[in-house]
Parts: C-alpha cells; structure tokens; sequence
C-alpha cells in the first residue's frame, strides 16, 4: 500500500512569490492560512484578501484561531476550505469499498474494464497465519489463472464471431473480471476537504479489516502534521467500533434470505414520494407562485392530467442533454432495494448524493453470469469456481467474517439500499442507461427506469441514456422537428 499526498491549496500570493524565486515561510505553505482567513470573514471588516495576508505571516495563531472556531464553536465548514489530493496505490477492491463509502470527496479509480489484470492480489493481514495463509492464496491464484483463460477464450470466441479484436479484448476484459477476487489490488486519485477528510480517518481507524485502518493511519500520516488546526479527531472511539454490533439485537432475524437472488440483477421499487408527479408540480408551483405550499397543492389536485402535462413539457421544452432537471425534482423520492454484483456496486457507489445503504456479500445470492463467458463456453468452470470460493469463504469465515469477502469474486452479490430523489434519477439513468455503460449497470438503470416510469410517466418522460436524448425529445416535441 501506498498512500501519498499529490497536492493541497495554498494561498495564492504564496504560489506567485515562489515563482518568482523569493523566500517564503516554509510554516505558511499550509492551507491552514485560507481557512483561517475566510473564517475571520463573518467577524471582521478587512477585505478577505487582507485576511489572508495576516493569516500567512502569523500562522500559530491562524491555528490557534482555527481550532477556536471549529472544535470549539463547531464550525466544522471551515475546515472543508482546505482541499487534498491523494495518491492511492495498491489498495484491495474490498478496502477501496470502504474508501468510497464518503460522499463529499471526489474519486476516479483504475478500471479493470478497460485494463488487463496482472496482479496476483494480496493476503490479508487476518489470513496470515497457516494454514489459512497458503489456503487463500491457492484460491487467489485459482481465481487469477481463470481470469486469463476466460480472457482468451472470450476474446477468440468473438474474434470468430465477426468481432473486431480491439472490441473483442475490451469485451474480454470487461467480463473475465467477474472471476477476480476483491482482494486484487487496484490505485485512485482521490481529491477531499479537511473535514471529510478527518470524519473519513476516523472512521477508517475503526474498520474491521486491518488493511482500511492501515488506510486510515496513512491518511493521517500524509497531512496531520500538514494541517494539525483542521485534522485533528482522528482516533477510533467506541461510537465507530461498536457500529457493526447491532445486528446481534435482533436474534429471531433469518441468517440469510436468497430471495431475488435467482437472476442477474433483481430491481424492486419498495416506496416513493405519494404522488410524484404532482410533488413535482407542487414543488415548482411553490417556487413560482407567493402561496403557501398547501394551497399550491390544493390547486394542482384541481388540474386535468393535460394541464399537468403541458407544464411538464414546458419545464423540459428547452432542455439538452447535459442539463440537470430542474431543482424542483428533488422534492420527489423513490427507494429501490437491488440484488446486483460487486462490479456492478463498484459503479453504483459513484452515485454519492443518494443514500446507498449496503448489506455484505452473500454467497448464498450466486454469481452474476456475463454472456460471453456462456458464448465461450467457460460459464461452466466460472460456476465450479464459485462454488469451490464459497467453500474457502464459509472456512474465512470463522476466523473473520469481514476478512472473509477478500475471496469472493466480482461476480458476487449483495444487497443494497439506494434512494434517490427524481434529480439525481436523471443523472443516474442518462450516466448508467448510455449504451456506452458497461451492460451490468446498464441492466440494473433500465429496469429502475421501467419501475419509476410506471409510477411517475410526466416526471420521467424525458429520462433515458444520454445516446437516446435527441429521439426521445424528438417524440415527445414532434412540431419542433417539422
């Protein structure tokens, strides 16, 4: 593992002075300075750029003041004016998992469908006594030679079918990762505020696995002593240890339920805003009008379903495909519960502004199926595979549960929790829906599509993947087009 700081912000009369090869205080290259000065703002009359001048040439007491501010008045959104950018290498797809958990941080990850794996994956720290050690990692080399010989068959079974190869290896690579452990190591550039980042280590230093506290340790390592006023509370404490300890409350629970688990991707839609294509409307009659939200509600319930109609299609009249819908959708909610595979969460974890609430993996759910390991005639020893990890898992297992998922492969599923509200739909559909997503992902936005359609056909009259946005408003604004 390798953890390093690629960047920070610092003031930029700083940046200017060092280009020009004059001396600075090496103590002010912090971007402790510009969080103390903007949170000088609300209290004193100086210009801001003032501010940062006195915050540079006197940065103990910058600190002093930061510290004040945040820990002790509690204005922690001071601290999310310092940015960092990491490096971060040789990280297992299981920890990176818990990595990406964090919503306000920005993260763009190696890809195992575009690049060919050669990583042979790590050993857990909590497997690395025998006999366990030299047991998973027969299964981890089992996983990663089946990798490559899915790879090549896959590739020369469409090759032969009228393929060209450069499409056949991107094909190859994207579905022979199914096979592959999240114990495969992967790299990410990540870029993050001071206080996302101290909730962040904080929390990592309270992880089960002993490779994401290591994470977190390292973290701290990079920028504690950069930024000591803004990352401060960054121990484990009791309220974080004891979090996975709940579930033990409710004994007359199923150990597990392999209920939805019989196909690919299993999309329900458990609940939604009542009305939703009137809480729209309600919304943005709200936003226009200088009435109460109750009488603007009342007086939608009055309209005929060509009025609500005509103001759905005026609301998206001149809308292209790279605007968001407006602000007024978000007032509108579904929940949806989804069986999906661990390279399909991989994507779905990017979808930050929605609540994602994850179960673990459960084998007993089965393995998502790409076709082409049917077509290439290796789908057979793909499900032998699994079965032969399910086995080594249940034995990780009773050594460490958490531990246990490293083995389990891509094409592994869980259970997860996802509401968004009607905006952040759109985002998800024309993202995940395009014809350029990867087709796991894909499925699962489509079938998500269909059920908010039923439920909400003026809200989502204009969703769909991005390729299709021009025939789609193409339809639905015929007169435009003559």
């Amino acid at each position: 593992m390798k953890i390093l700081l690629a960047g920070y912000n610092i003031d930029r009369d700083l940046i200017e002075r060092l280009k020009r090869g004059e001396a600075v205080d090496e103590a002010a290259l912090t971007p402790e300075t510009v969080s103390a000065a903007y949170a000088r703002i609300s209290r004193n009359p100086a210009d801001v750029n003032v501010l940062r001048e006195k915050s540079r040439e006197a940065v103990e007491k910058a600190r002093k003041s930061n510290e004040q501010i945040v820990f002790g008045l509690g204005h922690a959104s001071i601290a999310e004016h310092a940015c960092f950018n990491f490096d971060v290498i040789d990280v297992s797809r299981l920890a990176i998992e818990y990595l990406e958990h964090f919503r306000l941080a920005s993260y763009t990850e190696k890809s195992q469908r575009y690049i060919k794996i050669d990583d042979n994956g790590l050993i857990p720290e909590e497997f690395s006594a025998e006999p366990l050690r030299s047991e998973f990692r027969a299964l981890i080399q089992e996983q990663n030679e089946f990798y490559r010989r899915a790879y090549s068959e896959i590739e020369q079974t469409l090759i032969e079918n009228g393929e060209e190869p450069k499409e056949a290896s991107l094909k190859a690579k994207e579905d022979a990762r199914y096979a592959l452990p999240l114990a495969i190591r992967g790299q990410l550039g990540m870029t993050v505020n001071g206080r996302t980042l101290e909730n962040m280590i904080q929390k990592l230093r309270a992880a089960p696995l002993a490779e994401v506290r290591e994470l977190g340790r390292r973290l701290f390592a990079c920028c504690g002593d950069l930024v000591p006023s803004l990352v401060k509370y960054t121990a484990p404490d009791t309220y974080h240890l004891n979090a996975g300890k709940f579930a033990a409350r409710f004994p007359f629970v199923p150990k597990s339920d392999t209920r939805g688990g019989e196909q690919n991707s299993a999309v329900h839609l458990l609940s939604h805003s009542p009305n939703p294509d009137d809480s729209v409307l309600e919304t943005l009659l709200f936003s226009r009008a200088p009435v109460s939200f109750d009488t603007g509600a009342a007086a939608v319930r009055k309209m005929t379903f060509e009025e609500r109609k005509s103001l759905f299609l005026e609301l998206f009249q001149d809308m292209n495909s790279y605007h968001s819908v407006n602000r007024v959708f978000e007032n509108t909610e579904f929940t949806f519960e989804i069986i999906l595979s661990a390279t399909a969460f991989a994507q779905l974890k990017r979808h930050r502004m929605g609540t994602l609430i994850p179960q673990p993996y459960l084998p007993e759910l089965g393995v998502t199926i790409p076709e082409t390991m049917v077509a290439a005639c290796v789908e057979t020893g793909y499900l032998d595979l699994a079965r032969r990890v399910n086995g080594v898992y249940r034995r990780l297992s009773e050594q460490n549960a958490s531990a246990a998922a490293y083995c389990l492969t891509n094409g592994h599923r869980r259970r997860v929790l996802f509401k968004l509200n009607a905006r952040e739909m759109y985002h998800f559909v024309r993202l995940r829906a395009d014809k350029h997503a990867q087709w796991d992902i894909r499925a699962i936005a489509g079938e998500m599509l269909d059920r908010v359609r039923d439920t909400a056909p003026l809200t989502f009259m204009m969703a769909c993947g991005k390729h299709e946005f021009k025939k789609i408003k193409d339809k639905v604004f015929p007169d435009e087009q003559k």
